[in-house]
């Protein structure tokens, strides 16, 4: 866990750096160089985890789904012309069901909701071609989220029990280039490809009378490029919206054809 936190930290002080280190070189400019542009965000995805991997091949023995629905506040900064640096903060509603413990006393399966945590991450942004009406950017989006512990009774032995079940984190990478269609009045269709990537590791403690013990999953989406249909309304220089959509296929296992993960993202944008 400490080396996610050492990347974010990494992460958002290279943005702090940037910000810093071009906002005096360009304070001789006019202050419209340096825009900061504020956002809020609210997404959907379900993805397909994998965990528990054989120990001889490394082949993936157990999937379930992973649905989380989140927002997020997005405060970025325009550190010069075409590069964009920010830095994210949000709450997510995360569902860990179908995860099952086998080496505790009694083996469980999560089926107990949503668990809520706090995100927290970055976004780099670099304008990369623009030929005509056609633009292609280079983004990176890194999000993690620390979910809390939640406290269940488990009622269905002679004996009472309790169990903690803790998410520890999961951990989403996006990473790839956009290409946007500018010809039209208000509305950019664009097309985004990328490496999109989700980690993480669920805990669980379980007591019954005497016997205590605990078990941790470590998960990984089988699906890892996302294909992104979307579009931004701009209805003013100061206000944008946009809206999109995101197909993530996989492979299933061996002569088990084709699976596909999903996810959807509207985010607002203020410019100042």
């Amino acid at each position: 866990m400490n080396r996610f936190r050492r990347l974010f930290l990494l992460l958002l002080g290279v943005g702090a750096a940037s910000i810093l280190i071009v906002s005096p070189a360009s304070s001789q400019e006019t202050v419209s160089k340096i825009p900061f542009t504020p956002g809020l965000s609210f997404e959907y995805f379900s993805r397909t985890v994998s965990w528990d991997p054989d120990p001889t091949t490394n082949e993936d023995r157990y999937s379930s789904r992973l649905p989380s629905l989140f927002g997020l506040l997005h405060l970025d900064y325009q550190i010069r012309k075409g590069s964009l640096v920010g830095v994210l903060f949000g709450y997510s509603l995360t569902d860990f069901e179908g995860l099952v413990f086998r080496q505790i006393p009694i083996s469980v399966r999560y089926r107990a909701g949503c668990i809520g945590g706090f995100l927290v991450g970055a976004d780099l942004g670099q304008d990369l071609i623009r030929s005509g009406y056609f633009e292609m950017k280079a983004i990176a989006q890194f999000v993690i989220y620390f979910g809390s512990t939640k406290n269940l009774e488990i009622t269905n032995l002679n004996t009472g029990g309790t169990l903690d079940a803790k998410p520890d984190y999961w951990l989403r990478a996006q990473i790839g280039p956009v290409l946007s269609y500018k010809g039209f009045e208000y509305f950019s269709p664009f097309l985004r490809v990328t490496y999109d990537k989700v980690w993480g590791k669920f805990s669980v403690i379980e007591t019954i009378g005497d016997l205590k013990g605990s078990e941790e999953k470590k998960i990984s989406s089988k699906s890892i490029i996302g294909f992104t249909l979307g579009t931004k309304y701009e209805s003013s220089p100061n206000f944008s919206l946009k809206a999109e959509g995101t197909l993530l296929p996989f492979k299933k296992g061996t002569n088990r054809g084709w699976g596909f993960d999903y996810g959807g993202a509207l985010h607002a944008i203020f410019s100042f």
